[in-house]
């Protein structure tokens, strides 16, 4: 089987045995388990079978509130962006009613999210192909010419999450999953390139400071 929609260009999807049990192999030689469910909606969402599946598992309603709050987006603001009645969506984000996958799609889109970081058992999953891909890309090599800089895993993880704080549910995993310096435990295992760390730092403290305008204007 393979799906229309690549999940990523150094990504590579398929399936080991016909049990619908897929897998994804990684560049970085890590691969990750996916359930046939998750990948059917994301590359085939009009195949029947995955279309008779009605429900998606519960927690929804507070990933969405989650997430909504880290974008800085009222609960009117969302309903607006997704198309979706105010109080129906309120509902929801309280789990009063378990929503159709087919719902989750517009919510996703208007969080500029992936579907995936809506629904409990598929978020971890995303996030670790987010982070190890954001990794990859800060990498050091001698090609590019700049320097390189040992980084400490938290404060990694800390400029990840401020950039992208709808994977902040996951920082303690990110933490304990991270790739340690045999020398010094605080360290990352893996330079990075100066140049842009930098950039991933001032981009942060940006996010940072506007979040905080926006807060104190509200006070």
């Amino acid at each position: 089987m393979r799906c229309r929609l690549a999940l990523s260009k150094r990504l590579r999807i398929g399936t080991r045995k016909p049990s619908l049990r897929l897998y994804t192999s990684f560049t970085t030689a890590t691969r990750l388990s996916w359930s046939s469910d998750f990948v059917l909606h994301v590359c085939e969402p009009s195949y029947a079978y995955y279309k008779n599946k009605s429900r998606t598992a519960s927690g929804v309603g507070a990933r969405i509130r989650e997430i909504r709050q880290a974008r800085g987006l009222t609960l009117d603001a969302l309903a607006a962006k997704c198309g979706i009645a105010k109080p129906n969506l309120s509902r929801l984000e309280n789990d009063k009613v378990t929503p159709k996958f087919e719902t989750l799609n517009p919510i996703a889109a208007a969080l500029n999210v992936h579907p995936a970081l809506l629904v409990q058992k598929h978020a971890w999953t995303w996030t670790q192909h987010q982070f190890g891909q954001w990794r990859l890309d800060l990498r050091w090599t001698e090609a590019n010419g700049n320097s390189p800089v040992l980084v400490r895993a938290v404060d990694v993880v800390k400029v990840f999450l401020a950039t992208r704080p709808e994977h902040k549910y996951a920082r303690l995993k990110l933490l304990r999953d991270f790739d340690r310096a045999p020398h010094d435990a605080e360290i990352c295992k893996t330079p990075l390139d100066a140049e842009k760390w930098a950039r991933e730092v001032a981009a942060a403290q940006a996010l940072q400071k506007g979040f905080k305008e926006r807060a104190h204007k509200h006070d």
